[in-house]
């Protein structure tokens, strides 16, 4: 089974278990920007800085207190980097140089809960982000591309916190939200990787602004 059947299989699975208590349950689609890193072994003044990714994926709650919810939004990801090196020109001045571009596309199973305000405006969410890897690539700075796919771990974990403020229309939540995560595990293998040091060990970190659209089945909140 590929990466989007699995992930339309995870999506229906989700919306089916919400509908015997519908009340309970909001579902709906979620989408983001993200700005992340990888943090670890590189080689001698050299980084890797973090690009503009995104994801868009389903966005399911259960409303488990009146004022807790259990969150499930696997989505579809992709993560940019720029790999650089410093380069100094004088004694004061110094600039970064690009050796290559880093994408990695992978799907992305954060569960989580949310924990609002009193009033059901502000809510304060935390949770563990896996990640299923799908492809990985490199572009040099000549355009020659490698693919490290087979280096990158199956699975991948992280965790996050983030706070945002719920909007509602109706029996529709629009919800924004400002979320960091940092990775716990190894993106990596541990096998060799073209432009880093042998048996690298690499982790996500970094923010990301997400936009989850979800409607209130039997009335919500």
């Amino acid at each position: 089974m590929n990466l989007h059947t699995y992930l339309v299989a995870v999506i229906a699975v989700a919306c089916m278990s919400a509908l015997p208590s519908a009340a309970q349950f909001s579902a709906g689609c979620t989408v983001y920007a993200q700005s992340l890193s990888l943090s670890g072994d590189y080689p001698d003044g050299q980084a890797i800085r973090a690009q503009i990714g995104y994801g868009v994926g389903a966005a399911v709650a259960y409303q488990l207190l009146n004022d807790v919810e259990v969150t499930f939004e696997p989505s579809l990801d992709l993560r940019h980097g720029r790999s650089t090196e410093t380069i100094s020109t004088s004694a004061s001045h110094s600039y970064d140089s690009t050796v290559a571009t880093i994408r990695v596309r992978s799907m992305s199973i954060p569960l989580g809960v949310r924990i609002w305000s009193q009033a059901h405006t502000w809510v304060f969410t935390s949770g563990i982000a896996a990640r299923i890897a799908s492809s990985g690539m490199r572009t040099d700075g000549d355009g020659t591309e490698w693919s490290f796919t087979d280096a990158l771990s199956q699975l991948e974990v992280g965790v996050y916190l983030g706070v945002g403020y719920s909007i509602t229309i109706g029996n529709v939540r629009v919800l924004p939200e400002l979320r960091y995560e940092q990775g716990i595990s190894n993106v990596l293998r541990g096998a060799p990787v073209v432009g880093l040091p042998p048996a690298p060990i690499l982790r996500t970190n970094g923010f990301s602004l997400r936009v989850a659209c979800q409607y209130e089945l039997g009335g919500g909140q």
